[in-house]
């Protein structure tokens, strides 16, 4: 499944934050303009983070409007429809996207997404920040991705607010044909779909692949149908001399490939790592005048696993289970679309697959090692191809050092690791490799009733009874890093179905009746039966005698009836695990479908009900770690 040197100071930039990126060619104000179906001001109300049914997670952003200045918006309030976004633990980046914060007031250019709602127009370049300027005045701001690299850049716009409401309205005769929009997403009010609120939009996760540390290469399936303006043959080629470029650093580990060609293009998350031509998903909008953007990576997201981590040279790092790189369409008219071009582009963009961020986001940067590298944020396009310099070699080196890292070499598939049986006595001791000096071992979450982890690393004890679980280790070095890996665990035999039958306490209630009667014996039997659903029943049965004497006045007689109040404590039955966490309908393996029935019972929109398989623990309700738990096993499979 894909799933402290001299150097650091010329290396800050670099690893800021690991990030995936953009490429733009900035547009002039009137191609933004004139290529924009709405234009708006407004402050932004709610950011909140949505899954839709086909699994992408997108970010919703709620506007109340000041001004409409293109556009056939009468409503006051609109809500876009950005890809990307957090929805509980799960987390998708779409690099370029522009920041949003909840009081934000912003100026936005917005086009129309395939599925009719609007969204930020060329990614980031169609946001500006709206600001006060020391003197009181408001001044907007492109507010273009700090993950984004610039090609031939002049700087963003930025201009006082009046002054570039009063272009853009006068550029209001230079508009492409006004399509229908929604301006408001279904995903904004269908119940059904997981959900979370947001204080920002801005992601950016910290994720490399732990395949070099394990020496094994991370190939990239390649779309077959190749570049339409550059042909299969040219456009792979340049992808090749992109892979070997990262790959023939001898101070780095890590080993780029090409996975061959494939006609699948739906990249999966998690899934293969793919680079995709021409934008098949239609993610990048088309250039405008050879202006627009260029390309477009994405790292991390859903494939990017916060349950696997490794921490040492001072940063912690997500296991990357997917890089992809797409290539924007409709640049076959622009000189920049040349074969050494596009390999000086895509093997910045593979430098951000695999962690790298930029040497340096400052226009006016005068350090000339940072200024060369071709991860600097604007392209050089100077007939260096796909050529790797200085501070690149630097920046691969700090992230795939030849060192390995902390690394647990137990898998969950190791024939000891997988021999669990119920009642049964069970000792196997773990293995890591890498890292400095001796290792700590530490159980993080997860677990399973009757075993114990050491801090030798020694597994051992009795399963309590059958099922399925899964175990977060960590495993720490001697200077303190560390290596956090998730295991399955399955246990062989039944659960054990345990009641407890609950006491019954009866309770008679005397009713006096005014009654005038000769002499008579009154002789009640009161039943009651109490029926504990869980699964036992408890019967209790009371008998009382009352005699009356008769006189000539009236006399209260007691005709007793008596009622039952159980009172019983029932604790939770255990019954059966299941032999798959989130397995719902028993089919013997975990689906997106029954991942997202478990997120929403969490999230408190389901009944922990609807899932049985997925509640492990039989208390009602489903936590994080049982969620984890169905997400593991639609990952590496029921069995």
């Amino acid at each position: 499944m894909r799933f402290r040197s001299c150097l650091l100071a010329l290396l800050v930039a670099v690893y800021a934050a690991a990030a995936g990126a953009t490429t733009f060619i900035p547009m002039p104000l009137e191609e933004l303009a004139s290529s924009s179906q709405a234009i708006v001001i407004g402050t932004v109300q709610q950011l909140t983070g949505v899954r839709s049914h086909d699994g992408a997670i997108h970010t919703l952003v709620q506007l109340e409007l000041d001004d409409v200045m293109k556009g056939a918006v009468a409503e006051p309030v609109i809500t876009l429809n950005e890809d990307g976004g957090v929805v509980g633990d799960q987390r998708e980046v779409v690099f370029g996207t522009p920041r949003f914060e909840i009081g934000e007031r912003v100026l936005l250019f917005l086009t129309v997404r395939p599925d009719g709602t609007l969204r930020t127009n060329h990614l980031s370049l169609g946001k500006f920040r709206i600001d006060v300027d020391p003197f009181g005045m408001p001044q907007a701001r492109q507010d273009v991705a700090a993950d984004a690299t610039v090609v031939g850049a002049d700087g963003a716009l930025d201009a006082p607010l009046e002054d570039l409401v009063a272009a853009v309205r006068r550029m209001g005769g230079t508009a492409v044909a006004v399509q229908t929009f929604a301006t408001q997403p279904v995903e904004a009010t269908d119940p059904s779909l997981p959900r979370e609120t947001t204080a920002e939009f801005q992601l950016g996760p910290s994720g490399r692949f732990f395949e070099a540390d394990e020496g094994t290469p991370i190939d990239f399936l390649i779309d077959q149908r190749g570049d339409s303006t550059l042909g299969l043959t040219a456009s792979r080629a340049a992808l090749n001399q992109a892979f070997a470029a990262w790959t023939n650093v001898a101070s780095a580990s890590i080993t780029l490939a090409d996975g061959g060609l494939t006609s699948d293009l739906s990249s999966p998350c998690p899934g293969p790592n793919i680079i995709l031509f021409d934008d098949p998903d239609g993610a990048i909008p088309d250039p405008v005048n050879c202006h627009g953007v260029l390309a477009v990576t994405g790292l991390g997201g859903p494939c990017s696993s916060s349950f696997e981590t490794k921490v040492f040279n001072g940063r912690s790092f997500q296991r990357a289970l997917r890089g992809k790189v797409t290539l924007a369409n409709g640049w076959n008219a622009c000189a920049v679309w040349n074969p050494c071009n596009f390999a000086e582009l895509v093997t910045h963009e593979l430098g951000h697959a695999i962690g790298l961020a930029h040497s340096s986001d400052n226009p006016d940067e005068t350090d000339p090692v940072l200024l060369d590298a071709t991860m600097y944020f604007m392209a050089h396009f100077d007939g260096r191809c796909a050529g790797v310099r200085t501070d690149d070699i630097n920046g691969v080196s700090f992230l795939y050092p030849t060192a390995q890292p902390p690394t647990i070499t137990t898998t969950d598939t190791d024939p000891q690791f997988d021999r669990f049986n119920a009642h049964t006595p069970y000792k196997f001791t773990l293995s890591a490799t890498g890292g400095s000096g001796s290792f700590t071992w530490s159980l993080e979450s997860g677990g399973f009733q009757g075993l114990a982890l050491s801090a030798d690393g020694v597994l051992s004890g009795t399963p309590a009874f059958g099922g399925s679980g899964f175990l977060q280790i960590k495993a720490t070095d001697s200077n303190g890093d560390s290596h956090t890996k998730v295991f399955t665990i399955q246990v062989s035999g039944a659960t054990p179905t345990r009641t407890r039958t609950p006491t019954v306490t009866p309770t008679a209630t005397r009713t006096p009746t005014s009654t005038r009667t000769p002499t008579a014996t009154v002789t009640p039997t009161a039943t009651s039966t109490a029926t504990a659903t869980e699964t036992s029943i408890a019967t209790s049965t009371a008998t009382y005698t009352a005699t009356a004497t008769p006189t000539d006045t009236e006399t209260p007689t007691g005709t007793p009836t008596t009622t039952a109040t159980p009172s019983a404590t029932l604790p939770p039955t255990l019954t059966p695990t299941p032999a798959c966490a989130g397995d719902c309908n028993g089919s013997g393996e975990v689906s997106v479908p029954e991942i997202v029935t478990l997120v929403n019972a969490l999230l408190g929109t389901a009944d922990p009900a609807s899932c049985p398989a997925g509640d492990r623990n039989h208390d009602g309700r489903i936590t994080v770690n049982e969620v984890v738990a169905a997400v593991i096993a639609a990952l590496v499979g029921c069995s």
